[in-house]
């Protein structure tokens, strides 16, 4: 079993709370932001992207992405919406294990019945731009803590959080 299988394990198992009492440098993101999602538990490798009110980057990512990671997004807290419908339902055919947004979400209506896990800093009808590519691969913040690619991100009902894993 790898260890990312035994994590996954682990987190279907245990919660954030034993999870962030057993490692105290676990990084917990800000509860601004919300599961929007009908399912909240995920766990993965962190793809990021940072872009700002232009969603091209979330496009750009949801297409470079492996199934299990998670899409993890520095939107720098803006409350244009960087992904909705359409990106969630892509995110789920590349089988990603969900998307945090730290700014903006739109089309609640599908996105809250949606098995994806995804949350967002703000519930908005306002779409951003596709004219700029984000940047993708890189260090981000969100929801108040850093975040790097390939960090083991984890949510549930009580929180989200970021890990860095010991084994790179």
């Amino acid at each position: 079993m790898t260890d990312l299988a035994r994590i996954r394990q682990l987190a279907a198992n245990v919660d954030t709370t034993a999870i962030c009492d057993a490692d105290k440098d676990t990084r917990v993101v800000s509860p601004a932001l919300r599961c929007r999602s009908a399912h909240p538990a995920l766990c993965g490798p962190a793809l990021t992207v940072r872009c700002r009110e232009d969603f091209f980057g979330v496009v750009q990512a949801i297409e470079e992405a492996t199934p299990g990671q998670v899409l993890v997004v520095d939107g720098g807290g803006r409350r244009t919406a960087l992904a909705g419908e359409l990106l969630t339902r892509a995110a789920m055919t590349r089988g990603l294990a969900g998307i945090i947004v730290d700014g903006g979400y739109r089309d609640m209506s599908y996105v809250a019945t949606s098995t994806l896990p995804v949350y967002s800093r703000y519930v908005t009808p306002m779409a951003g731009t596709t004219n700029r590519p984000g940047v993708l691969n890189q260090p981000v913040g969100c929801g108040g803590v850093l975040v790097s690619p390939g960090d083991i991100v984890i949510a549930d009902v009580e929180a989200a959080t970021s890990s860095s894993p010991t084994w790179r």
